[in-house]
């Protein structure tokens, strides 16, 4: 099936904890008048919001690959909602 064209909003829970992170270096750099500082705060965040992606990531991942390995009674719905706990 052809996917339509247009405008397409990218997930929240992928762009939210990144532009958090980006603009937090930002201003940490921009206030600290240490690029060092800015540096520091950039990698702990970029680790704070790959955690947060990641974790989400690997939820869908694993109700996906459960439903491939041929559990019928399976359901994203349900796998998803029992993983965020």
């Amino acid at each position: 099936m052809a996917r339509p064209f247009g405008r397409q909003v990218p997930a929240l829970w992928i762009v939210l904890p990144t532009v958090i992170a980006c603009a937090t270096t930002g201003f940490a750099t921009a206030y600290s008048s240490d690029f060092r500082v800015g540096l520091a705060v950039g990698i702990a965040l970029s680790l704070c919001a790959s955690f947060l992606v990641e974790r989400r990531l690997r939820a869908i991942a694993g109700a996906i690959a459960d439903i491939a390995a041929g559990d019928r009674f399976a359901t994203l719905s349900a796998l998803a909602a029992g993983s965020r706990s």
